[in-house]
């Protein structure tokens, strides 16, 4: 548990190497959604703040990827990273695996973390 709560830690990359402003500011939001869930898992609005931010930052970081113009080779590396991430947390959760499994959960939560800020922080700077 200790892991997925200091992970959000690296969306602080995020906000500060991003050239676009609104995406600086939708990670902020994760950061400090996701922070606050992490410590207090119990709570139902925390739960689906944290929810809204990654809806959001998910779909702007889409839109980006969608219209802007990014090589090739770049554009499969970030479908490669998303993809990755469905699987730990949507497979995950259908199979009770990765995210969601009861030993390791916690580690691939932290993975998660990592993986969606370096595709994003990717997006952001290209």
């Amino acid at each position: 548990m200790i892991l997925t709560y200091y992970s959000p830690i690296i969306f602080l990359l995020n906000i500060i190497g991003s050239k676009d402003i609104k995406y600086s500011f939708l990670f902020i939001g994760l950061f400090g959604s996701s922070l606050l869930y992490h410590r207090n898992r119990s709570s139902i609005f925390l739960f689906w703040l944290d929810q809204f931010f990654i809806l959001v930052t998910t779909l702007y970081g889409s839109s980006i990827l969608l219209y802007k113009k990014i090589d090739i080779n770049v554009r499969l590396i970030l479908l490669l990273l998303f993809m990755i991430n469905f699987t730990f947390y949507f497979y995950g959760y259908m199979y009770n695996c990765f995210c969601h499994d009861y030993e390791l959960g916690y580690f691939f939560h932290m993975i998660l973390h990592y993986i969606s800020s370096l595709g994003h922080l990717i997006l952001s700077i290209y």
